[in-house]
């Protein structure tokens, strides 16, 4: 915990990126942080402010200054993950440690006082011998004296000046620990989409599937329950006297018309007449398929038929016209013609030309209506297609450009890498003095 005047533990870094040859600040960069070395997001509570008591959420984003600051209630260390457009990802791992009770500044201060003289360094090795000093003039010869006694010994003479400094020794040997592996670079700039490539032809029309079986006979229809038409109605016979029912006696002959005699009493109820003949029905017969149609204008003049295409009015299997919008389902529409002549040709209402046909040597041609075919499109060879006699692109040109752009991307990468550190193009720095 903290103590002595300090409170939480404090970081502020920035986030520097590398444009066009100068290093600028990141603003509004995102961030949060991770626990070193992985890609989960530490859970600690981390404060934006010293004395904020509710913990940041995640992500963060730096100030205009790039500036990226928080405080946690003890030191601790994290992984900062930064990203902004239009610079890839980048991570570095920071501190955050205790400081005194007022913000980091990034200027830095005055320099402190010198600090006293270090105790002296160990005595040098000894230098060489120095070279031996030029030969004096002679002086003038004297007069020989008397020899003398021997004198005492001299003193001993000053010591001579201190050597030039000897050679430096050589290199110590290189160290076999190794040092920390560097920083992951960031992540290489996409490549661009490749061309899509060229549609291949339609397949072939399959061959006309067997005729089903022919189903069988349905069983025969039930009789006709419409009753037959009523015969014509008898003369009235003569009033006789009520007596039992007789039979009725057979038709007379027309009487001549008498006087209206009086009304006589009402009879009794005659007995219900025998069934008469069955009506006009369906006729018998008719075979599996077939119809019944009218064979004439006159009543019940019907008859069984097999129908063919000229009874309904279909289109025949040579020539003739579609009227109206026609749907085509099941195994496609195939058209067999010689290679010159069209297969297909379209036209709008109104038009004076074709607008656009298709031949049997798979040429599309295309027009306005107003006049003639004027663009065409077909074949020129094994995946090459040309308009009006000029090729366009095929499959090899368009592989041909991919290489060239795939050269442009190393080339690109080559000369990122060798401009600088790469881990500076998007990085998150220490801001520095």
């Amino acid at each position: 915990m903290a103590g002595n005047g300090w409170t939480r533990a404090h970081c502020r870094e920035q986030v520097l990126v590398l444009d066009r040859g100068r290093t600028v600040p990141m603003p509004g960069a995102a961030w949060r942080p991770l626990v070193p070395g992985t890609d989960t997001q530490y859970q600690g509570p981390l404060y934006a402010g010293e004395g904020d008591t509710l913990a940041m959420t995640f992500p963060s984003y730096a100030d205009g200054e790039g500036v990226i600051e928080f405080w946690a209630d003890d030191p601790v260390r994290v992984e900062l993950s930064v990203w902004g457009e239009p610079w890839p990802p980048s991570r570095a791992v920071v501190d955050a440690l205790f400081t005194k009770d007022s913000p980091t500044s990034t200027v830095p201060g005055p320099a402190g006082p010198t600090g006293p003289q270090g105790p002296p360094g160990p005595a040098g090795a000894q230098g060489p011998q120095g070279i031996k000093g030029d030969q004096g003039l002679p002086g003038q010869a004297g007069a020989n004296g008397a020899t003398g006694a021997t004198g005492p010994q001299g003193a001993k003479g000053d010591t001579g000046a201190t050597g030039a400094t000897g050679p430096q020794g050589a290199q110590g040997a290189a160290s076999t620990v190794p040092g920390p592996p560097g920083a992951t670079g960031p992540q290489g700039v996409q490549g661009p989409q490749g061309v899509a490539g060229p549609t291949g032809p339609t397949g072939a029309t399959g061959s006309q599937g067997p005729q089903g079986p022919i189903g069988q006979t349905g069983p025969k229809g039930a009789d006709s329950t419409v009753p037959g038409p009523t015969g014509p109605t008898g003369a009235t016979g003569p009033q006789g006297p009520i007596g039992n029912t007789g039979a009725t006696g057979a038709q007379g002959p027309q009487g001549v018309k008498g006087d209206p005699g009086t009304t006589g009493p009402a009879g009794p109820t005659g007995a219900t007449g025998s069934q008469g003949p069955a009506g006009q029905g369906v006729p018998v017969g008719g075979g599996a398929n077939q119809v019944l149609y009218k064979t004439t204008t006159a009543d019940y003049a019907t008859a069984w038929k097999t129908l063919t295409a000229a009874d309904v009015g279909a289109l025949p299997l040579t020539g003739g016209n579609l009227i109206g919008a026609t749907t085509i389902t099941g195994a496609g529409f195939g058209v067999t013609n010689a290679s010159g002549s069209p297969a297909i040709a379209v036209n709008a209402t109104g038009d004076a030309f074709t607008r656009f046909q298709l031949s049997g040597a798979a040429v599309m041609q295309f027009g306005n209506g107003s006049s003639g075919l004027d663009t065409t499109l077909q074949r020129a060879s094994a995946g090459v297609l040309s308009i009006n006699g000029a090729n366009i692109a095929t499959a090899t040109d368009l592989t041909a450009l991919q290489n060239q752009i795939t050269a442009l991307q190393n080339t690109f990468n080559a000369h990122i890498h060798a401009a600088g550190d790469w881990d500076n193009l998007a990085g998150a720095q220490k801001p520095g003095p």
